[in-house]
């Protein structure tokens, strides 16, 4: 009862003023009281200044890029400044690549005539390494590392022959029926079954990765295992038949 007696005095004494929103700046003119007094001149206006997030200025400070070939000044907000190292994402992958390239680099063994690779190898003796979470051939990451990326369609080829050498002057871009003829290890001419290993009688598909494989030797493989399949099925259709009898 006394709330409801002290808004009509407030009524019965209310002055007419003109509003400035503090949404849009606006100016709206305000004829009837209101409790609590108004701030925004629509309802549109309070609901985008209720929802519309506060932004606060954070200080910057300078700092100097880490990246050795780059080190300018940049600005970072302060509570990035104890994680900020680079001025932009470009020298942060450079840096990177160099401190990734340093690491390999601790693990060669610079000979007179070869860079011999002391890590990992595979069971060919090619050495094998971890970049960007990806295994990858260190001759291949090495060439890449001095000379620029691999032609596309092209193998490296070892001229001295060290599968571990990851010295980019020992390595020349060439095909792989190319890498496969310098091999030291003369190719077969015939197959274990005695037929003739000539371009007639090679898969080129399998060629293309570096395997001669008896083409005759193969369809002879897949018309065996269809005549097994066949001799399966008949069995199976036939025990089908007694069960049904």
């Amino acid at each position: 009862m006394a709330t409801r007696q002290s808004t009509a005095k407030i009524r019965r004494t209310f002055t007419p003023y003109d509003l400035t929103c503090e949404y849009c700046r606006c100016v709206v003119h305000i004829e009837q009281a209101h409790t609590p007094p108004r701030r925004f001149c629509s309802i549109s206006c309070a609901r985008r200044a209720n929802t519309q997030p506060t932004h606060i200025a954070l200080p910057k400070v300078t700092l100097i890029c880490q990246h050795k070939a780059c080190g300018q000044e940049f600005l970072v907000k302060h509570n990035r400044a104890y994680q900020a190292q680079y001025c932009s994402r470009a020298c942060a992958g450079a840096a990177w690549r160099a401190a990734t390239f340093e690491r390999f680099m601790a693990r060669v063994t610079i000979t007179p005539t070869c860079w011999l690779w002391t890590g990992a190898t595979d069971k060919f003796g090619y050495g094998r390494v971890g970049v960007a979470r990806k295994i990858v051939l260190t001759h291949r990451y090495s060439y890449e590392m001095h000379r620029g990326p691999i032609p596309v369609g092209l193998v490296l080829d070892h001229l001295c022959r060290t599968p571990r050498c990851v010295n980019p002057d020992h390595l020349e871009p060439v095909t792989l029926r190319e890498n496969i003829e310098r091999s030291p290890l003369l190719p077969r001419t015939h197959c274990p079954r005695g037929h003739v290993l000539d371009e007639s009688n090679l898969d080129p598909d399998r060629l293309r990765r570096g395997l001669r494989l008896c083409r005759i030797c193969r369809e002879e493989q897949v018309q065996r295992a269809r005549v097994k399949q066949n001799a399966r099925q008949r069995a199976i259709r036939a025990a089908q038949r007694l069960t049904k009898q």
